[in-house]
């Protein structure tokens, strides 16, 4: 017997070395080449200084003298590259996609980050400055801006403060009063649970209270560590009616991300922790319909059906109230929070449409 668990010991422990290994080879932090890329192609990862911190910036598309679209993840702080560059998205095709890690998050994230400067004004300051600079790199006019839920609040307040720099405005499960999706979201949960008798659920569900307006984003991370779960178990997360993987996200990101560094990809789940902490009692307080009359320039929202992250109601509601030259409300019927994953061949249309506004 003794011999048996030596021998199964040793096994386990050879895997486990075996699996260390085999998740540093696939961790080397290098730009990967563009698929049917040619000579005009571009894939690189720059670092650059942004507001006093060193951040990073993929850059990639199959022509560089393409339009250029900044792409704003969510979060805040949730490095979101794995979702968009695992998809069949045109992207790529289409611009040259700016990827940008922000302060505190994924590349970006550093413990030597000042907690002082984790704040809304300071990430629309980042962003502008980011936008100067890919201005000046490819010898643009304009860029395109597209924010993804988190990424759309900070999209929205940077064109309205700057909206000269943009053809036009997208964005993506778009954030409008985030309290008040909040609450419709946990009615939802509520109600599908009943419906379902997920006795397991409903006991879950009377542990957390939603906070109110003024609560901290620790107390924010505490209640939706809870809520998200059961968001992403009932298909109103990442995908459309389907439950969301967790452990198939943090294997994508352990081994389907040759960008990052082993010590890089510990880091995207420690800078989610860290932006959310910060960030997200002022994200959720800020209420884009008090904030925001009008922007002066294209906007498209595209927004899925079944997402009950930034609830599609509000996003709605939101779009309604907004002025602009010219705005879209794109709705994805069979859609959760992450449209261009789950309806691509739309998102590929649409986008490819947005493309052609530019004139530089």
């Amino acid at each position: 017997m003794k011999k048996y668990l030596v021998a199964f010991l040793s096994f386990v422990l050879i895997s486990l070395l075996i699996l260390i290994l085999i998740v540093f080879i696939l961790s080397p932090g290098e730009a990967v080449p563009v698929p049917n890329g040619g000579e005009r192609s571009i894939s690189e990862i720059e670092k650059l200084e942004i507001g006093g911190v060193d951040q990073y910036l993929f850059l990639r598309g199959v022509d560089s003298t393409k339009a250029v679209l900044l792409f704003l993840h969510g979060g805040p702080g949730f490095s979101g590259y794995h979702f968009i560059n695992d998809n069949d998205n045109n992207l790529e095709e289409e611009f040259v996609l700016a990827y940008w890690e922000q302060r505190g998050a994924g590349k970006s994230y550093s413990e030597n980050i000042p907690l002082g400067s984790m704040n809304i004004e300071q990430m629309v300051k980042d962003t502008e400055e980011i936008t100067r600079y890919l201005l000046g790199r490819f010898g643009k006019r304009k860029i395109y801006l597209l924010g993804h839920s988190w990424g759309s609040m900070l999209g929205t307040l940077t064109v309205q403060k700057h909206p000269g720099l943009y053809h036009a405005y997208i964005g993506i499960g778009q954030m409008g009063n985030q309290y008040e999706s909040e609450k419709i979201s946990l009615d939802w949960l509520k109600k599908e649970a009943l419906e379902r008798n997920d006795t397991e659920v409903l006991k879950q569900l009377e542990t957390i209270r939603l906070p109110d307006s003024l609560a901290t984003g620790k107390e924010w991370l505490e209640y939706m560590d809870v809520q998200r779960l059961i968001v992403g178990k009932y298909g109103g997360s990442t995908a459309a009616n389907k439950e969301t993987d967790v452990f198939s996200i943090y294997t994508d990101i352990i081994f389907k991300l040759p960008e990052y560094t082993v010590n890089e990809k510990r880091n995207i789940l420690k800078g989610n922790a860290f932006s959310m902490s910060a960030l997200q009692d002022d994200a959720i307080r800020t209420n884009l319909k008090e904030v925001v009359d009008s922007l002066e320039l294209p906007v498209h929202i595209l927004h899925g059906k079944y997402d009950h992250l930034v609830e599609y109601a509000e996003s709605q509601s939101f779009f309604e109230h907004l002025k602009a030259p010219e705005k879209h409300f794109h709705t994805f019927e069979h859609s959760a929070h992450r449209p261009f994953a789950d309806e691509t061949a739309k998102f590929n249309g649409i986008m490819t449409r947005i493309s052609r506004y530019h004139v530089d």
